[in-house]
């Protein structure tokens, strides 16, 4: 009797796992032992992060990070970021670019980043034109580094200010990609959950965490497809007059668009920390 009662429960269903449209972990990886230049920058800019926040994470990132940086900035902030990386100098490079030449004040209107806080899909976080400018300056920076190449690397690692704001690991804690585990022929990026073909005809991905673009990794010559990319898939998006203020948007749409420019990673925790 117990066993027919057993029997005719009805199972319970598993959902399956959600399949990626992108495999994950694709592209070509060798063996380097030369450290990857890790890029950031902190303005005083209109946030919605306040600023004695910002100033208290950041004393205590720059301060145990014994990593190659290069870190862009406004003149007078300059000097405090260079008292935090006391001890470190010979790993520093201090880069004061005033934010009235931005590329993305320069190249564009101003009415442009005006136009995205309205159109902004996420309102209520109140997020600034600024901080959209600054997203998009996030490459721009890269490049520089690139240009400058102070530490004669081969990858460069954009590190989001808004992860160190919440970086209160010891340096060992904080999850960097190993140089060896940046693909050569690929964007290495974090992809939390994966992609599916319902994403193909999304025009925003409310309530999804298809990625995390708080740090980005690749080599020089990967990171000026990127750039490229980025500004292309950017145009093509504002003639259907498509929201494109925030960068972890356009990485999306970037992604869809040529996923095999890309490498994406499923758990954060594979990245070690630089070494």
């Amino acid at each position: 009797m117990t066993s027919w009662i057993s029997s005719s429960l009805p199972k319970k269903k598993v959902a399956p796992l959600p399949v990626s449209l992108f495999p994950p972990n694709q592209g070509t990886f060798e063996s380097k032992t030369q450290q990857a230049t890790i890029v950031t920058a902190w303005y005083d800019l209109p946030s919605s992060i306040p600023f004695v926040k910002q100033q208290e994470k950041m004393e205590a990132f720059f301060g145990n990070m014994d990593f190659p940086m290069c870190i862009f900035t406004e003149p007078q902030l300059a000097d405090r970021i260079a008292s935090y990386r006391s001890g470190y100098e010979s790993l520093t490079r201090v880069i004061v670019v005033d934010p009235n030449d931005w590329v993305s004040r320069t190249k564009f209107l101003p009415s442009l980043w005006s136009q995205q806080v309205k159109q902004d899909p996420e309102v209520r976080m109140g997020r600034t034109a600024e901080e959209f400018q600054f997203g998009y300056e996030k490459k721009e920076f890269v490049m520089k580094s690139i240009k400058l190449n102070p530490f004669s690397s081969t990858d460069f690692v954009w590190m989001d200010p808004q992860s160190i704001y919440r970086a209160d690991a010891v340096p060992g804690d904080l999850l960097f990609p190993r140089p060896s585990q940046i693909p050569v022929d690929r964007m290495l990026v974090v992809n939390p959950e994966p992609f599916t073909a319902d994403d193909l005809a999304s025009s925003y991905f409310r309530g999804k965490r298809r990625l995390d673009n708080s740090m980005i990794a690749g080599p020089a010559t990967q990171w000026k497809e990127f750039d490229k990319l980025y500004d292309i898939v950017m145009t093509q998006k504002l003639k259907i007059s498509a929201f494109v203020g925030d960068d972890l948007l356009m990485n999306h749409y970037m992604i869809i668009h040529k996923p095999n420019q890309f490498t994406l990673v499923n758990d954060v925790k594979q990245l070690q920390t630089l070494g």
